[in-house]
């Protein structure tokens, strides 16, 4: 059976409150990251991209991705893999 990586990006609105004098002065504390979010909004996860690997591809992957798990097994490792029925 194939097996496919598939990568996403999820984004979450964040929402801050800023008293100063000018919205350039907010804009630069939440840039700095001076102040604290007060609400954030999920606003999903969009696919980016698809490929299919061979399970020696998956494998490397995970190591880069992953380097503090280099040292789990392959079987450890093929754990993430989704199996469709």
């Amino acid at each position: 059976m194939p097996l496919f990586i598939v990568e996403t990006v999820r984004l979450f609105r964040h929402t801050y409150a800023v008293e100063c004098e000018k919205s350039e002065y907010a804009m630069d504390y939440v840039t700095c990251e001076e102040v604290e979010e007060f609400g954030q909004t999920d606003l999903g996860e969009t696919i980016t991209s698809t490929r299919e690997v061979t399970m020696a591809e998956y494998l490397l992957e995970f190591d880069k991705i992953t380097d503090y798990l280099k040292s789990w097994s392959p079987e450890q490792k093929m754990r993430f893999i989704k199996c469709s029925e």
